[in-house]
């Protein structure tokens, strides 16, 4: 990003302290173990003199291979290209200038802090630039900002190791705590499913695949009803759905009253109107905020998960549904790669929010010719990327699709993976006239798949 002038900086100092790039480099060549300490978060790129990121990573690359690292073993690395960023006088100045190598820690931290800024400038260049380009929405440049701002962000996160001794204690104490039975994550409200998956942890990408007319959103209206009405506030993105079709499926749900009646209130009884009053009541109470904004990438639903995060708080985020998810496709770029990138960018969103991310997907056809129908892990559609970023991948099943007398009103959510706990089936009644999902009061089935 940087260097030496080849950048849009403004014409101004730039924020760079060369004293602290030539300090670290010169105390790890006098103590080669702060290099092990220094470069769990300094990087080549880190250092404004391309010269001082060509020794930096030459000095790594001594310690990688296990050699010693010292001033001739370094310019023996380098080679021809010494001469190019300073030759031996530069080596000779560092030395000079370096008396002891026990500030490496100290200046790696002034090297890191200095990057940062000169990458909040160059992000904040780029924001102007779109400013006066017009060629993107007002909504398009907030987003690119903050996905730019988080990616820096994201380069400034570090984790400190922790013993054994300190975490096997504080697992022991939450093993301890926790009471006989207790759901440890987010609960979907389907008590079978719970048990398998033991709720919906935070930092989880949880995909939720079907074939279409499976009930995919219905299931997801479920589980956000359940999160919201129990003191968990939701996001639910629905790129596909109005907004006044989503809070009829929701008012059906909730009453338990026929979509269709909804769609000819002149029908409703009075019977059906209590009940709806009794969940329009129900529903209002819920902290669930609704976004139906048709084109949406995902910085940009990130972007307003953090706003809504950071004044309601933040306990699920419902994506209805992957596929229309604009990911910006590069040039060259095919549909399985982009599909990919919007997967891998999910689970970062989980990670950042430190909250479940549950997203909709369809699943591709080879379900369709295999004899029950019933869906596998294989069939998700575009992408093996998403199997793999996934936490739990829950593929949704009803067999009376296919043939009405098959299992009529049963409906199947097969847990194909779960990244910490095991895989397995639930089995829920789906009503399917006010599209609904209940829990059945048999048990899980549990098992491989």
């Amino acid at each position: 990003m940087n260097h030496d002038g080849a950048n849009s900086l403004p014409m101004r100092e730039v924020p760079a302290n060369l004293e602290a790039e030539l300090g670290l480099i010169g105390s790890c060549v006098l103590n080669p173990a702060a290099i092990d300490d220094a470069v769990m978060f300094v990087t080549e790129g880190d250092f404004w003199r391309d010269a001082h990121g060509a020794l930096w990573k030459a000095l790594v690359a001594l310690r990688d291979a296990g050699r010693q690292v010292n001033y001739i073993t370094l310019a023996d690395h380098l080679g021809a290209r010494l001469e190019a960023i300073g030759g031996l006088e530069l080596l000779h100045s560092i030395d000079l200038a370096t008396p002891h190598g026990a500030n490496g820690r100290y200046f790696a931290q002034i090297v890191k802090a200095k990057a940062t800024v000169r990458r909040l400038i160059e992000a904040s260049n780029e924001t102007l630039r779109d400013c006066y380009a017009n060629e993107h929405t007002s909504e398009d440049i907030v987003a690119r900002a903050e996905s730019r701002v988080f990616a820096i962000a994201e380069r400034q996160a570090t984790g400190d190791t922790i013993g054994a001794t300190e975490l096997i204690g504080t697992t022991m104490t939450e093993i301890l705590g926790r009471e006989q039975g207790a759901i440890r994550g987010l609960m979907t409200g389907f008590d079978d499913l719970d048990y398998l998956t033991d709720g919906f942890k935070p930092q989880d990408f949880v995909v939720v695949a079907a074939r279409p007319s499976m009930g995919k959103t219905a299931f997801a209206v479920a589980v956000a009803i359940h999160a919201a009405t129990s003191g968990r506030p939701v996001l639910f993105s629905s790129l596909e759905m109005s907004k006044e079709s989503l809070g009829e499926r929701m008012l059906s749900a909730a009453s338990g009253v026929m979509a269709d009646k909804l769609k000819r209130s002149w029908t409703l009884s009075d019977g059906d109107r209590h009940k709806l009053a009794e969940a329009c009541d129900w529903l209002g109470s819920a902290s669930l905020k609704i976004d139906d904004r048709p084109i949406r990438t995902v910085s940009q639903i990130a972007a307003n998960a953090r706003r809504i995060k950071s004044r309601d708080g933040l306990g699920l985020v419902v994506i209805d549904y992957m596929s229309l998810i604009d990911g910006q496709r590069q040039k060259g770029e095919n549909r399985q790669e982009e599909v990919a990138r919007i997967s891998r960018r999910l689970k970062a969103m989980a990670r950042e929010l430190n909250c479940p991310v549950l997203c909709l997907h369809q699943l591709n056809r080879q379900s369709e010719n295999r004899d029950g129908h019933r869906p596998r892990l294989a069939d998700l559609r575009e992408s093996g990327q998403i199997e793999q970023d996934a936490d739990q991948v829950l593929l949704l099943h009803r067999p009376e699709y296919y043939d009405p007398n098959d299992q009529p009103g049963i409906a199947e959510v097969i847990v194909a993976k779960n990244r910490n706990g095991p895989t397995g089936a639930a089995r829920l009644a789906f009503h399917r006239n006010c599209t609904r999902f209940e829990s059945l009061t048999t048990d899980a089935t549990n098992g491989s798949y």
